[in-house]
Parts: C-alpha cells; sequence; structure tokens
C-alpha cells in the first residue's frame, strides 16, 4: 500500500496549488487535441509561473516533473446571428426565377425562415397588395443563388414600413448571409 514520503504532509498551501495546477496543464497536454476541438475559436496560453519540482508518482514508483502555470482562456468574441438583406425588385415568368412557391399570405420574416431551413439563400416575395399583405409579406417564393435576376430589373416593388414588397410578376428579392 502506498504512503505519501513524510515531506509531504507538511507542503504548504502554495506548493499544493502549483502540483494542481501543473497537473492541469498535464491534463491538457494529453488531452489537447479534444480540448482544442470543445474550445474553437478560442486563445489557450499556458505561461509557466515558477520552477519545476520534482514530486512522487502516487503508485510509488517514480516521480513525475510539474511546473506551475497560469492557464489563460480567451473565448472567441461572439459570431453575429445570421441575417438577410433587399437585393432588389425582380421581373418574374411562368418559369419562375425562384421556383418553389412557399405560399400566398406568407410575412417576410416567416418566408425568410422558410428559406433557411430548406437550404435557400435567396427568397422573394411577390403580389403583396394583390394578397392584401403589403406591409407583411405576400407570395413567398424560395430558390438559388443565381438566377433570380435572369430578367432583368422590375419596377413594381413597394416600399412599406422600410421594406420592399413585390407586385405582380415582380419579386422583392431577399437574400441570407449566410445559412
Amino acid at each position: 500500500m502506498y504512503a505519501p514520503p513524510p515531506q509531504q504532509e507538511g507542503m504548504s498551501t502554495g506548493v499544493k496549488v502549483g502540483i494542481a495546477v501543473g497537473v492541469l496543464v498535464v491534463l491538457y497536454l494529453l488531452f489537447k487535441d479534444k480540448v482544442d476541438a470543445a474550445l474553437k475559436p478560442t486563445n489557450v496560453v499556458v505561461t509557466p509561473v515558477g520552477p519545476t519540482n520534482v514530486v512522487p508518482n502516487p503508485s510509488g514508483s517514480g516521480s513525475t516533473a510539474v511546473t506551475p502555470a497560469v492557464v489563460t482562456v480567451t473565448p472567441a468574441a461572439p459570431q453575429a446571428a445570421p441575417s438577410y438583406a433587399y437585393k432588389g425588385c425582380y421581373v418574374d415568368d411562368g418559369n419562375r426565377v425562384l421556383p418553389r412557391l412557399i405560399g400566398p399570405q406568407v410575412t417576410i420574416e416567416d418566408c425568410a425562415a422558410q428559406a433557411r431551413a430548406a437550404g435557400n439563400k435567396v427568397f422573394g416575395i411577390q403580389y403583396s397588395a394583390g394578397q392584401g399583405m403589403l406591409g407583411r409579406g405576400g407570395e413567398c417564393w424560395i430558390g438559388n443563388d443565381s438566377g433570380y435576376d435572369r430578367l432583368g430589373v422590375a419596377t413594381n416593388c413597394e416600399n412599406s414600413g422600410g421594406r420592399q414588397f413585390g407586385g405582380a410578376w415582380s419579386n422583392a428579392v431577399y437574400s441570407w448571409d449566410r445559412l
């Protein structure tokens, strides 16, 4: 059975803290890849703060070199939530530039959420006044990043409350900055 050496019984608090920090550093070094993956993106700095001490292993065989250190973890700045922005007013026709209809009478917010959930960055609000949705939404059409402008710029989108709404055969096109 292991019995600690007599000199360990009288260790000061500072030495005990140094040993504990050293153990944490050793554990960090052993599991560095897993710790780094869990903390990404962060900055971890291990700074030695004292001399290396040799302490006996608890098993009674051999000893371990321990250096007291300060571990500083700096978390990355939080990333802003994804957002969408108005791209412009574009002509549509029977061969839809945004091919998937989510539904009539859909708010801009719901159309944005539906597009994002479907993995589409681009969505358009069309025929707002005809749906009685001017100022709230209209027909929601979603699609890919390219092609929504293939028929050119339309002039019949309407601004209501600082937001754009498509007219008949025109999409007020919005796009997510990222999904």
